[in-house]
């Protein structure tokens, strides 16, 4: 429904962060009629349904993922070339042996694929509650054989495959309440996780088509966020607007590294939880053509055992319509790094 991008100037109730912020709005969804409709490109195909439900709510459901198609571009055919047939990758030229049948076969592949629901619900003629799921994966995997030379001593034949593996699943509910015109308040629970999977093998190819020698790479990662928010605005003094809110977020991470290299292993595993409470509060000031946002946030990392002060502020001049000055100044703390 709505995309707000800000690079400066980042609002209190916005933290964990250092750089930038997009902020997505979705929409509610048609609540008179249901529509429906199906999209197909190069690269995906999708389907979205909007409808009624009850009196009083909406749904919506939308479905993409990626199509496998014969079709190459220019970029795909330059990357190719330079993975199979460039002078750093083309083990050929390395073999000793230039008279026997060799070869390089690389298979490239890729998939993606999301899902997102919401049902949203008017409880009252000020409350409304809204329940969002989404599910994103993309995977990707490399396949290559080299064949080169044979000999009494052995061979230098190889197959390597490599798998990425990522997942996104995140579930949110938002109860909204317009207690009256001046003030209203939002309760938002939500979940995300990440999941990563990196496999990695490498083997020999002896004459019988058996496999030696393994060498193999194993990483799972998995990043759990569950988060409470609730904000309140309040709009009762003139020219001003008041925002407040506190939250609590839950970090949980988890990390496994599995290496073999021949009859050579070891693994590694980490596991961290963590939690980050959070209150802030701004202020924005209209005054003929000045915008002035004034606002503050503290947060308080559990494994850090420290309070991080973030004061803020920005000032707009509108000089017509369609011009305007910024200028602002303010402190931003970034604590993923600070997970493990």
């Amino acid at each position: 429904k709505d995309v707000q991008v800000y690079s400066n100037g980042i609002p209190a109730k916005y933290g964990n962060l250092t750089s930038s912020v997009v902020e997505l709005t979705s929409k509610r969804g048609n609540n008179l009629k249901t529509h429906a409709e199906y999209q197909r490109n190069f690269i995906s195909n999708s389907i979205s349904i909007e409808t009624p439900l009850l009196s009083r709510g909406s749904l919506i459901f939308n479905l993409r993922n990626s199509n496998k198609v014969n079709y190459r571009s220019k970029l795909h055919d330059e990357i190719y070339d330079y993975k199979t047939g460039s002078d750093q990758f083309n083990l050929i030229q390395q073999s000793i042996d230039t008279l026997t049948n060799q070869k390089i076969i690389y298979k490239p592949s890729a998939f993606f694929s999301d899902f997102l629901s919401r049902v949203s619900f008017l409880l009252t003629p000020k409350h409304t509650i809204a329940l969002t799921n989404i599910y994103g994966v993309d995977s990707t995997r490399e396949e290559r054989f080299f064949y080169g030379f044979r000999s009494i001593l052995g061979n230098d034949s190889t197959e390597i495959n490599v798998k990425t593996h990522q997942e996104n699943i995140g579930s949110s509910l938002n109860l909204s309440s317009n207690w009256n015109y001046k003030l209203n308040s939002q309760l938002i629970l939500s979940k995300s996780e990440m999941l990563n999977l990196n496999n990695s093998n490498q083997s020999s190819i002896q004459t019988d088509s058996t496999l030696i020698n393994p060498s193999k790479s194993l990483e799972n990662s998995s990043f759990i966020d569950v988060s409470k928010k609730l904000s309140i605005t309040y709009k009762g003094f003139k020219n001003n607007k008041l925002n407040l809110g506190i939250e609590q977020s839950t970090y949980d991470t988890y990390v496994l590294e599995k290496k073999q290299d021949g009859n050579n292993s070891n693994q590694l595993t980490y596991e961290n939880k963590t939690s980050l409470n959070s209150f802030y509060f701004q202020n924005k000031l209209k005054v003929k053509e000045f915008t002035i946002y004034a606002g503050f946030r503290a947060e308080y990392l559990s494994n850090k055992n420290k309070y991080f002060k973030s004061p803020r502020f920005s000032i707009i001049y509108d000089f017509a319509s369609n011009l305007s000055y910024e200028a602002s100044i303010g402190r931003y703390h970034q604590f993923i790094h600070n997970l493990p």
